[in-house]
């Protein structure tokens, strides 16, 4: 067994409480942007597609986050079953929200190039000895914008 090896369990994504005001709210501004794109726009397509993601939204709003392994080991960082060998990994940071403490993982991917996990009850000082010899600790680059917006929306 590798010496330099953490893992821990954190969940997918971070959950959020909604309260029954937030379905009603999210319906009543999907109708709104659905009868704008028909009546002022004519574009009945986009009208369509916007109470398809309406559906789709309350459809996942429930779903329940599963609990994931995460292996720091000497190969890379293993998130399930997907392993990001350091080479494609530019470095590394911790942001806390309120909703709890996030890793974040910057890539050399262009499109999706960070990588959130969620920490629940974990060191983040135990996490970067392991990282440490493999990745640079970056200077906080701020909460990626679409997990501010999904923060925003309590997605």
């Amino acid at each position: 067994m590798p010496k330099n090896k953490y893992t821990f369990f954190a969940p997918q994504f971070m959950e959020r409480e909604k309260a029954p005001g937030w379905y009603t709210t999210i319906a009543v501004a999907g109708l709104i942007i659905a009868l704008f794109f028909i009546f002022f726009m004519h574009r009945y397509l986009a009208a369509v597609v916007t109470v398809l993601g309406v559906i789709v939204l309350f459809r996942y709003a429930n779903v329940k986050p599963k609990k994931r392994e995460v292996e720091i080991s000497d190969e890379g960082i293993k998130v399930g079953k997907n392993l990001y060998p350091y080479e494609k990994i530019v470095g590394f940071w911790f942001i806390g929200t309120q909703d709890g403490l996030l890793l974040y993982l910057k890539t050399k991917k262009r499109f999706f190039p960070n990588i959130a996990i969620p920490i629940e009850n974990k060191n983040p000082d135990e996490i970067k000895v392991v990282l440490s010899p493999h990745l640079p600790e970056l200077p906080s680059q701020g909460e990626d914008m679409l997990d501010k917006v999904g923060r925003i929306l309590r997605f």
